[in-house]
């Protein structure tokens, strides 16, 4: 059976990220953000990006991977 991958670019390092929120990546603004290279405080317990010009994730392709579902 195949399941689909979201793959996605960051816009500032240009590194090809699987999102995982709190690990690869976090929801902030209605955008995923590059844990690695955006800057966030936290607002009533939620991350929140504190600027918006570094570490957006971009769409880029979606990979297909095999799962062995029984």
């Amino acid at each position: 059976m195949m399941s689909n991958l979201l793959k996605l670019t960051c816009d500032t390092c240009n590194e090809t990220v699987i999102p995982v929120e709190g690990i690869t990546s976090i929801l902030s603004r209605g955008y995923l953000w590059h844990t690695k290279c955006c800057d966030f405080d936290f607002e009533d317990g939620k991350p929140i990006v504190a600027f918006l010009s570094k570490g957006k994730l971009i769409p880029n392709t979606i990979l297909h991977q095999e799962t062995n579902n029984e």
